[in-house]
């Protein structure tokens, strides 16, 4: 795979985030609006006077709405982190994206474990119905020591998830500015404003695609990097183990060491053309020695006499 199709299939799947966040924001609203119009009212009808969001006549429906949600949301986050994880192999700066997107996919996974029972336990124990005729018992001081612990819990819980999103907004605004794209840092702040959520995922959805257009078209031009050392274009490696790339330096630094990354080990050079990089436009060639490589694309560290490291991106084509 080369440099610009991962490049494009994580924008692709930064985009299939956006859009399962507005499937989800669909079936949250439309469950709200049946819920406040429909279901309520024939609750109240019938004399049922219980605590809104934990109404036995609703607990089915709650729980259902409750795991399709969870599940969304497992697979918006699950995808929004192979995209981020993606752009970070490319040298694209969007760790933060790969942390956050992380944690809320862990939070997902630990909300589907705990939503249902923490349901059943409210409706069933904590919260003993009340009627209009007869009201119940008050709570059990254990139910409300359970309750006051499942609270501090869930608010813990809350502010990790909180944290995760901050460092998925941070990526995708960065996002925004390296493609061009307002909409993309729009929605990457609608999406956690209630009632605004779903305008968000839209935005985000529509910038990911023109996102792609660009990168998928060449018309996208990768901004000129900030760091003293940087590669330009897109190097080669042949299946004899040589790879060549050109650099970019501002000032004269040597190159002390480079390896070769492979899906389950580092190659170290067995040689390198040349042991210091000049001010201006450098080729650079290093042996690696006979390697069986597959078409596709690689990448090579190098460290610098100043202490930083460099990575070039390579390809072996079907040709070489």
């Amino acid at each position: 795979m080369s440099f610009n199709q991962i490049e494009v299939e994580s924008l692709s799947r930064l985009k299939a985030s956006a859009f399962l966040g507005i499937l989800g924001s669909v079936i949250v609203a439309v469950y709200s609006i049946t819920y406040y119009l429909v279901f309520l009212p024939i609750t109240l009808v019938q004399g049922q006077v219980q605590p809104l969001p934990l109404s036995r006549f609703l607990i089915i429906p709650n729980i259902v709405v409750e795991l399709i949600a969870g599940v969304i949301q497992l697979l918006i986050f699950y995808h929004a982190r192979q995209g981020f994880k993606g752009l970070f192999s490319l040298n694209i700066p969007t760790k933060n994206g790969v942390t956050g997107a992380t944690i809320l996919m862990l939070f997902a996974i630990v909300g589907l474990l705990v939503v249902v029972p923490s349901l059943i336990f409210l409706q069933f124990v904590a919260l003993p119905p009340l009627t209009s005729v007869r009201p119940g018992p008050p709570p059990s001081p254990s139910s409300l020591i359970l309750l006051g612990i499942l609270a501090i819990a869930l608010f813990i819980f809350a502010l990790v998830g909180f944290v995760g999103l901050v460092l998925v907004i941070i990526s995708e605004y960065s996002l925004g500015t390296r493609y061009g794209e307002r909409f993309i840092k729009l929605g990457s702040i609608l999406q956690v404003i209630p009632f605004l959520n779903f305008i968000g995922y839209i935005l985000l959805y529509l910038g990911f695609s023109n996102a792609v257009n660009k990168v998928r078209s060449g018309t996208f031009q990768t901004p000129q990097q900030s760091q003293p050392v940087y590669q330009v274009g897109l190097g080669t490696i042949s299946s004899s183990g040589v790879a060549r790339f050109t650099l970019y330096s501002v000032r004269s630094v040597g190159i002390t060491s480079a390896s070769l990354g492979l899906p389950n080990q580092q190659v170290v050079a067995q040689s390198i053309s040349t042991s210091n990089l000049n001010p201006g436009t450098n080729v650079v060639e290093v042996n690696f020695g006979p390697l069986q490589l597959m078409t596709g694309s690689y990448y090579v560290d190098l460290t610098l006499s100043d202490g930083t490291s460099v990575r070039a991106y390579v390809i072996l084509s079907s040709s070489s």
